[in-house]
C-alpha cells in the first residue's frame, strides 16, 4: 500500500502533541491507522467503573498514545499533522462542572428519545387494536390513531441510562489546534530506530508494537497482533548499548522462550545501509522449516490443481 498516495487521498490525521506524548483523539482516524496505515498505538484512556469489576476485562478509550516512531513515520509521510492544544497543559481546564452536567443532561434526552421512537414504531403497528381496547371500555369519545400514538409514546420512560464512549474529544474543536513541528530523530540511536520502523513496516509490510517487555525495540508481526504472533524481537544496537555476551545471551534466552527470533539491527554508516543479524539461529531453522512446509504443502496443492485443470480442459477439448 502506498502511504503516500494514501496520505494525499484522505484528510490529514491529528496528532495532538500533550506533554510530549502523541495522542490520537478521534476514533475514526485511529481506525484509519489501523487498517490503511498499519499503526497500532495503544488506548491510553480510563476503564469505566463497570468494567473493573470484571478481572480480565478491558475497556478501551481514547484517546489512543502512539510511539514517537509512529508520529514521526506519519508526519514524514504526510499521513498525519502534529498539533499542539495549550488548554491540556493547564491546571485548571476550561470545562467546568455545569458545562459536563449539562451534556449529561443533554444525551439523557436523546437516549430517552431513542427509546420512544422505538416504542413509537410498536404502537404504530397496534394501534388499531389499542383503539378497540378502548371503545370496549366504555371510555366514551376515543381521541384519532395520532393523539392515541402520541399519548401512549408519552408514557415512555428511561429504564436505564448508559454511558456513552465518545468517539471524539467533545470538548476539543478546530479553533483550539495550533500547528507544530514534530521533532524528527536527532541522535543516532532514535534514528537507528526510525530506520528499520520504516524498513519492516513500509518496506516488508509488517505490523510493529513495542518490544519493552521483550527487552527490545520493536515486536514485528506479518499480519494483525490480533490475530497472529509475532516473529521478531527486534534491537536496535548503536555505540551506546551494551554489546557484552552476559547482555546478549540474556536476550537470546528470553526470545527462545517466547519462540521467537532475536534480530539485532546496526547501521553501516559507510555504505549507508541497515544490517540485521539473528541471535537465535536454532529459532530461525525453526521458522525457516515450518514455512518450507508450508510452501510445500501449497505447492503440492498447487500441482494438483493445475492437473485437475489440465484434465478437465483436456475433457472439454476432446469433446468440442
Amino acid at each position: 500500500m502506498d502511504v503516500e498516495k494514501e496520505g494525499k487521498e484522505q484528510p490529514v490525521i491529528k496528532i495532538v502533541i500533550s506533554n510530549d506524548i502523541p495522542y490520537i483523539w478521534n476514533a475514526s482516524e485511529w481506525l484509519r491507522l489501523r487498517t490503511d496505515h498499519r499503526i497500532c498505538g495503544a488506548f491510553d484512556g480510563a476503564v469505566h467503573q463497570s468494567v473493573k469489576q470484571f478481572k480480565g476485562l478491558s475497556s478501551p478509550s481514547l484517546p489512543v498514545r502512539l510511539s514517537r516512531v509512529e508520529a514521526q513515520y506519519l508526519v514524514k509521510w504526510g499521513v498525519a499533522l502534529a498539533f499542539q492544544i495549550p488548554a491540556l497543559s493547564q491546571s485548571m481546564p476550561k470545562v467546568s462542572k455545569g458545562q459536563v452536567e449539562e451534556l449529561r443532561d443533554q444525551r439523557r434526552v436523546e437516549q430517552l428519545e431513542v427509546h420512544r421512537n422505538k416504542r413509537r414504531m410498536q404502537i404504530e403497528s397496534m394501534v388499531d387494536k389499542i383503539i378497540q381496547g378502548k371503545l370496549k371500555k366504555g371510555r366514551g369519545i376515543v381521541p384519532d390513531r395520532n393523539t392515541v400514538i402520541q399519548e401512549e409514546v408519552q408514557k415512555v420512560e428511561l429504564p436505564y441510562e448508559m454511558t456513552q464512549i465518545d468517539v471524539a474529544d467533545p470538548w476539543i474543536s478546530e479553533t483550539d489546534l495550533i500547528p507544530c513541528d514534530y521533532p524528527v530523530p536527532d541522535n543516532a540511536l532514535d534514528k537507528l530506530r526510525y530506520r528499520v520502523f520504516e524498513d519492516f513496516h513500509l518496506r516488508r509490510k509488517y505490523f510493529l508494537s513495542s518490544a519493552l517487555k521483550f527487552g527490545g525495540d520493536f515486536l514485528a508481526y506479518p499480519g494483525d497482533p490480533n490475530v497472529t504472533h509475532s516473529e521478531f524481537i527486534i534491537v536496535c544496537h548503536d555505540n551506546s548499548r551494551s554489546k557484552k555476551p552476559p547482555y546478549i545471551h540474556s536476550q537470546v534466552r528470553l526470545a527462545n522462550t517466547v519462540k521467537k527470533v532475536l534480530l539485532l539491527a546496526t547501521f553501516d554508516e559507510k555504505n549507508e545501509k541497515l544490517k540485521y543479524k539473528a541471535m537465535n539461529t536454532l529459532q530461525l531453522c525453526k521458522k525457516r522449516r515450518l514455512n518450507a512446509m508450508t510452501e510445500s504443502h501449497v505447492n503440492d496443492t498447487e500441482m494438483q490443481e493445475s492437473h485437475d485443470n489440465n484434465e478437465k480442459s483436456t475433457e472439454v477439448d476432446a469433446t468440442g
